[in-house]
């Protein structure tokens, strides 16, 4: 769930996006599968996480971004202080010799730079991401670790 900076609450499902205004629920009209986060830029515009990839939606159209590398399976997204948006993509699967290397993903506004360092110190799968004020991001992540990093 999020409340936007108008005061609308948003609720993503597994069958979609809903909005309350606090006295209704209505489903918005458009597919998107599992919705794993929401958030919103300083333009008002929100961002979905899904389970195929990130939609960014300014309440009449979207637009679909998906990523060459990795997967497209978001895991969480949040905007930093710089307004820099980050995503964690991707399942790392610990039983699986091959497996694969989880993304953590920084959108400047123009290009997705892949932050492929941070996942050395890591191996774990981001499961949240959280920005601080000072500039901070906290990962959170499926092995029971949180990580600081100054990004």
């Amino acid at each position: 769930m999020f409340t936007d900076q108008s005061g609308i609450i948003w609720i993503g499902t597994q069958n979609g996006i809903f909005r309350s205004n606090g006295d209704d629920i209505v489903p918005v009209k458009m597919e998107v599968g599992q919705i794993r986060a929401i958030t919103q830029d300083t333009n008002g515009d929100l961002w979905l996480a899904t389970s195929s990839g990130i939609e960014r939606f300014n309440g009449f159209s979207r637009e679909r971004f998906s990523f060459e590398s990795g997967t497209n399976e978001v895991q969480s997204i949040c905007f930093d202080r710089y307004n820099n948006f980050w995503i964690s993509t991707g399942v790392l699967l610990p039983d699986d010799p091959i497996g694969f290397l989880p993304d953590l993903i920084r959108y400047d506004g123009t290009t997705f730079h892949q932050q492929a360092d941070i996942f050395k110190a890591i191996n774990r799968t981001i499961t949240r991401l959280f920005a601080d004020p000072s500039g901070w991001i906290d990962l959170a992540t499926a092995g029971n670790e949180t990580v600081a990093s100054h990004l």
